[in-house]
């Protein structure tokens, strides 16, 4: 997914080497579910759980990628707490899922 908005440029950046930790939360919101990402403020949503997680982490890239492309991703890195660790270990944790919130805990690739 981190390659959505090189796709849509038409144009390849180089391979990260760094990875941010983020607070991704799905919540039931009547007949659908809400997803947020804690630390950047980015909302969306889906008919199913797990289309509300696919949609945040879809979204969650397209602001990534917005805030390298107009030169704002160390001001808001640094504003939100967000900070950037060298890649080692490839993959993501999750916190206990419940049927009312699911929560995880991604890392997402970023340029340095």
């Amino acid at each position: 997914m981190a390659f959505l908005f090189d796709r849509v440029r038409r144009r390849r950046k180089p391979s990260p080497a760094f990875v941010v930790g983020l607070t991704l939360t799905v919540e039931e919101d009547g007949n659908q579910y809400a997803s947020f990402c804690k630390e950047l403020g980015t909302t969306s949503c889906g008919e199913t759980a797990q289309e509300a997680m696919t949609s945040i982490r879809e979204a969650v890239i397209v602001h990534l990628n917005a805030l390298e492309e107009c030169g704002e991703r160390e001001r808001v890195f640094r504003e939100a707490g967000i900070e950037m660790e060298p890649i080692t270990v490839q993959g993501e944790e999750s916190l206990e899922p419940s049927v009312q919130r699911m929560t995880s805990l991604v890392r997402v690739p970023v340029h340095a």
